[in-house]
């Protein structure tokens, strides 16, 4: 997968749990279709591909952890958390600004 896909899947989880619940949902009906075919009974058909797929919430938790930048996603939730405690708290935001343009108006005043 390339990585302006995974990038993109990282970024709206929702529709990537969805895409992967029809994939998994898909192959499952195909193998139970094909087996089938093959002239197995269908409950036994459906026993078959439950064992081999194991559960279609494990088998979709594995793909998710595969498709996408699981760093990207951690980054992505922490940045959610600070913006939310900074908008809880904006005296501190301005202070913390504040204080970053004295420390780079301080370096300049004192190199430059």
């Amino acid at each position: 997968m390339g990585w302006f896909r995974r990038i993109s899947k990282t970024l709206r989880p929702a529709r990537l749990e969805d895409d992967l619940q029809d994939e998994v949902a898909f192959h499952i009906e195909k193998r139970i279709d094909e087996l089938i075919a093959e002239g197995v009974p269908p409950e036994e058909a459906r026993r078959r591909v439950a064992l081999l797929f194991g559960g279609s919430t494990l088998t979709v938790e594995n793909t998710r952890r595969r498709d996408i930048l699981p760093w990207l996603e951690i980054l992505a939730k922490d940045t959610a958390i600070a913006a939310r405690n900074l908008a809880r708290t904006p005296g501190f935001l301005v202070v913390a600004l504040v204080s970053r343009l004295d420390v780079q108006h301080l370096h300049a005043v004192l190199l430059g």
